[in-house]
Order: structure tokens, then sequence, then C-alpha cells
């Protein structure tokens, strides 16, 4: 334990130290070269390292900040205070890679200072080289790279064919602009990676038709710590036409989906706005669905074809919102049901629903209340102007709905998580509940080219980073002892 260590303070301090100013332009160049001409990255980007040490606050830890310390002033000689580090994560058969790409100040100090601690560097093409069983580093003048592997093996000879081609400067411009350098961590991905395991979901789609769809495509991703937030964007990029036709959120979407969800206090809320026929033709033509989704939904998803038909088209015109409680719930038939309150907007084909309720309620399965409401034991329904309002429990028509949530309705798609909620916890951590616990809640918005994301912590004036950091320290501290 006391080495793994060790080497991730090495690693964070060696990181620390290297500095994009000296020769940044450089270093960029040669990192967009490499993954210009690499097709198996699942990812690469930066990461403005010197802002993360600051926020996470990593040398007051009580486990390794003597470590950070002691490293820190050892390696201060041979490498200088920076801000950008750029990385990239490859997949080989059944291994991870990931690159570093560092500048450096001095190639003596830094040589000296790594050999005081047990590095022994072999000379070969001119530059510096040392070599383990799980990763190789390899500098000269300029900058330095490290290429860390997750299985054991000698990674020399990957070291030496990736050092050369980063000399050999051929950016790719498209890349090189979508590295802004201006947020504590970019990460970017080329969508045709993902050829196989979109495939999987879509399998009836010709390959040649998926690998157009994807082409030129890239998801950019950024994270910024912000005092007791993590707020980030990730964007579509360079989409083409075939993957825009593809597109099924509304671009106008219902603005006020929540005022009639009345329920409180909410551990999740979903609003969805989408275009029914897009998903009909997602669902038909390329999945194993080809009678419609209703078929894999067993019977319910039996009821509603006979309702609706098999489309989609016919049940809802695509406006969906929804809000669950499941630290109250309510017994229905014996089981124990989450306070649910739902929004559908209806589709063309719905008449059947109207008149399965009223057969329903001339068989006096359902009940009528006041305000056109059928009701079932404590669960009302509603239809009414076209849409579908249900609620699990009827004593909440009743209660004002004073939940204050920021749906950013402009936006055809909500998701929120109350993560002080028991229930969300146990469903999302599972073991790591303890660990997670100065989490507050989570959101995810956006349209279909960008989302956005944030995740807030209860302590608002400590940064998000110095708060994991405390966590992460207590369970060194746990394995150690």
């Amino acid at each position: 334990m006391k080495y793994i260590i060790s080497i991730f303070v090495f690693s964070i301090l060696f990181l620390f130290g290297c500095n994009s100013r000296k020769t940044g332009k450089d270093i960029k160049s040669g990192f967009v070269s490499f993954v210009s001409k690499k097709e198996n990255l699942v990812g690469y980007g930066s990461v403005h390292l010197e802002k993360i040490i600051e926020k996470s606050r990593i040398k007051e830890f009580e486990i390794i900040g003597s470590l950070v310390s002691e490293y820190h002033d050892l390696l201060k000689g041979g490498i200088e205070l920076g801000d950008r580090v750029y990385y990239a994560i490859e997949k080989e058969e059944q291994n991870y890679l990931l690159y570093i790409f560092l500048d450096i100040k001095s190639r003596d100090k830094l040589r000296k200072s790594l050999s005081r601690i047990g590095f022994f560097f072999e000379k070969k093409y001119g530059l510096e080289k040392f070599n383990s069983d799980q990763f190789s580093l390899m500098f000269d003048d300029e900058f330095a790279l490290l290429l860390l592997g997750m299985k054991k093996q000698d990674y020399s000879k990957k070291i030496e064919q990736t050092f050369k081609e980063i000399k050999k400067s051929n950016p790719n411009t498209r890349v090189a602009n979508l590295l802004e350098d201006k947020n504590d961590i970019e990460f970017l991905t080329d969508l045709p990676f993902y050829h196989s395991t979109i495939k999987k979901y879509l399998p009836r789609m010709e390959d040649d038709k998926l690998s157009e769809i994807l082409s030129e495509g890239i998801i950019k991703s950024t994270i910024n710590f912000k005092n007791g937030k993590v707020i980030g964007d990730i964007h579509v990029s360079h989409a083409n036409d075939s993957l825009k036709n593809l597109f099924f959120l509304q671009k106008e979407p219902k603005t006020d989906l929540f005022e009639s969800l009345m329920l409180q206090p909410v551990d999740l809320a979903l609003k969805l706005n989408f275009i029914p026929s897009k998903m009909d033709q997602l669902i038909f033509n390329y999945t194993n669905h080809k009678k419609g989704v209703f078929n894999s939904m067993g019977v319910t998803g039996m009821i509603l074809k006979a309702l609706v038909g098999d489309s989609l088209t016919g049940f809802t015109d695509g406006h969906v919102g929804l809000v669950l409680n499941k630290q109250d719930s309510t017994e229905i038939l014996n089981l124990s049901v989450p306070n649910t309150s739902i929004f559908i907007g209806l589709g063309n084909n719905t008449a059947r629903m109207q008149e399965a309720m009223d057969a329903l309620v001339q068989a006096k399965v359902f009940g009528l209340s006041e305000g056109d409401f059928y009701r079932y034991k404590n669960m009302v329904f509603q239809l009414k102007d076209n849409y579908l309002f249900y609620n699990s429990n009827i004593e909440q028509l009743n209660t004002k709905n004073n939940v204050q949530l920021n749906d950013h309705s402009e936006n055809p798609f909500y998701l929120y998580l109350n993560l002080q909620s028991k229930p969300v916890q146990t469903t999302f951590f599972q073991d790591e509940m303890q660990k997670l616990s100065f989490l507050d809640d989570f959101s995810i918005f956006g349209n279909n080219e960008q989302f956005f994301f944030e995740i807030s912590t209860i302590n608002s004036k400590e940064n998000f980073l110095y708060q994991l950091t405390l966590s992460f320290q207590e369970e060194i501290k746990e394995k150690l002892n």
C-alpha cells in the first residue's frame, strides 16, 4: 500500500510540476497530432492540474501530505509549476493505456532528482528512458511522456514509438480548436470509437449507415469545481446531417410540466419533451422491437397496445413529467409503491383510453371524485385536455405544491435527484453511501446537442474537491489500519 501511495503522489507531483508556458504550443501540437492518428482512443483532453491541486488541498492530507511536500521539494529543481497537462486513454485488446504529455524545465536536474528516489535511466536515441512492468517514462530536453497500463507488461517499445510520433507535428485543427484549455478538466471522445456499443442498441442498422452517422462527430465534456459544486457540460460537436436527423428531443418544449405534479418532498424529478415519431423510427427500424416498444413491457405493454396501438405516436405527444417520492410510500395491493405524480401529453390514438376508464367506472372498479378524477383506492387519474394525470396518493391533491425546482424550462430534458434521500442513496450509491454523504443534489438538463450537469454539496462554502479528498483520505486511513 505504501508503494502504491508513493507512486500515486509522485505521479501527481510530476504532473503538477510540468509547465506549458515554456513549450506549450509544441506539446499541444504533438499531442493533437498523436490523438488524430489513433483509432482506439476512449478519450483524450487536458487537466488544469495546478488548480486541481489547489482546490483539493492535497498537501493537507493527513496520510500523504508529508509525501507531497517531500517529493515537491525534491523535484522542483527539474520541473516548473505550470497549468495544462494533456492525456489520452487508449483501449488495446483487454488493456487500457494512459498517455500523459508533459513539459520539463531541466533534463539533467529531473534525471538526478528521479534517480534519488529509485529511477534508473538508460539513454536511447538521445533520450532518457525508465521502464517498469506497469509504466514507462521517456523525456528529452523539451518534454516528457509517461505511459501507464492496467496490465503488467513491457511498455518500452510502445513508448518509443509514441515518442517518435508526437515529434512529427501534423495536428488536426478541428481537435485543436476544441481543446480550449480553460476548464479544470476537458475530455473529448470520437463518436466512431463507440460504433460497436451503439450497434448493440440499434442492431438492425447497417454498419455502413451507422459509420456514416458517427463519422466526424466528437463529444466534448468539461468539468469545473466551483466552491461546493461540480459544474460541467457535454456537447456534441461536428454532428453531420445524418446524425442530426436522428435527434429526437423537441426544440420547443412544454414549459409548465411540473406545475400540476403535486408531490413533496422530491426524491426524483424528470421532464422530457421528445418527438414520438422520431422515437418510433428508431424503435421500428433499428431495434429488435419490430412491433413497437409496448411488446417488451409485459402485461402493462399489452394493455397499452390494446388501447393506443403499436406506436408511441398513438400514445403520447412527447410531453412527459414525473415526480417521485420514495421516502413516503403508498400501500397498493399489499405492495409498497413510491408516491408518484405523472403528467403525460396524449397522442393521436387515445380515444379508447377514455372509453376504458368509463367502463371501469361502470363496473365499479374505479370511482369518480370531485374534479373529474378517476379513483382506485388511493390512486387518482385524470384524462382532460388531451393529457393524462396520475397521482399515487389522493391526499396529495389538496396539498399546495411548494417544491421549487429549477427545471430549466427552455430545455427539453431535465432530471433531478435528491442525493440526501435515503432511497436514492441506496439505489445509486450502495456501498459508497457513507463516503458520499456530503453530496446534496444532482441535476442534468439540455437539448439535442448539449447537456449541462451540476452536483451540489451540503457545505456550499468548501470546494467540492476538498470535500471529496476528505472522504478519500478516510478510505486510505481505513485500508492502512
